[in-house]
This record gives structure tokens, sequence and C-alpha cells, in this order.
């Protein structure tokens, strides 16, 4: 008897609920049996996402200025205090500012919600 596939190799998403339970060797109305859930356990490991090295609320905030069109910004913001517009420069620092203080936290926010 072949060898069932990988439960990663399926498209789960794509077949029928009893399909499904026909190839997981599964009963819809009991479910595994407690050997049966320990001998997946061991051949497919935990049922859990592997969690990433979290980053830094600063961390976040440096990595908001990554973006392209921010250093475009920066460079304006340069361009104007070389040749004697301090207002626009402020302008431009201070929307940056607020723009990486708002992205970081909400990056911040949703990695927690994450995990």
């Amino acid at each position: 008897m072949p060898d069932k596939p990988q439960p990663s190799a399926v498209n789960w998403h794509c077949l029928d609920a009893h399909e499904v339970i026909a190839r997981l060797d599964s009963d819809a109305s009991v479910g595994l049996s407690t050997a049966e859930a320990d001998a997946r356990l061991l051949r497919y490991g935990p049922n859990a996402l592997d969690e990433g090295r979290r980053r830094s609320l600063l961390a976040l905030f440096f990595k908001q200025f990554a973006d392209f069109m921010i250093l475009v910004l920066v460079a304006a913001a340069l361009v104007s205090g070389i040749i004697g517009e301090p207002q626009d420069t402020i302008a431009i620092m201070v929307i940056l500012i607020l723009n990486a203080l708002i992205g970081s936290v909400q990056e911040y926010r949703a990695e927690r919600a994450v995990a």
C-alpha cells in the first residue's frame, strides 16, 4: 500500500470535508483516539507556529525609514536644510518622525497580537 501524502503536500482547502476525514484516517463523530493523537504528535510534531525573534520597538522605529519614498523625503529635508529653508526641513522631519512612530507602534501591536 503506497504511503499517504504528507499533510503539507495536499491542498486541503480544495477537498470535501468527507474526503479530508478519510485521508486523515479520522472519524467526524469521535475524532482521533488518544493513542493515534500521540503517535501523530511524535510523527508530525506539535500543531504550532514557530515564533520568530521579536524585534524591539526601537528596531521597528528605524525599520520605518527603509522605504524608498521615506528616503526620498529624508533627502528632500536635507536639501531644503542646505538651501536655507529650515521651516520646510522641520516640517518634513516632524512628519517623518510621526509616521515612523505610528508605523512602529502599529507593527509592534500587530506582532504582539500574532504572538
